[in-house]
């Protein structure tokens, strides 16, 4: 009976992977602008401290909240940046 109240989505998942415990990443623009336009299936995952004991963030959005979150409570911060590579 409650298999009709279930939503399927195809969820869009982005794995970072960092040696140390600070959750810093960078999208780029296309990540970003994924990330952006499928707020409700898109999903960031973080894994840090991964040469170590790996620990995993997965971040999505709340709508109620207007904010990306962990399932844990920690909160996205996010600066948009403009980006250039200069070479010779």
């Amino acid at each position: 009976m409650w298999k009709q109240f279930i939503k399927k989505i195809k969820l869009k998942i982005e794995v970072k992977g960092l040696a140390g415990q600070e959750v810093s990443v960078e999208l780029t623009p296309n990540e970003f602008s994924k990330m952006n336009n499928n707020k409700d299936s898109y999903r960031l995952c973080v894994v840090t401290k991964c040469l170590e004991n790996p620990v995993l963030y997965v971040f999505s959005y709340s709508s109620e909240r207007n904010e990306w979150i962990s399932e844990d409570g920690h909160i996205l911060s996010i600066d948009q940046i403009i980006s250039a590579r200069c070479y010779t």
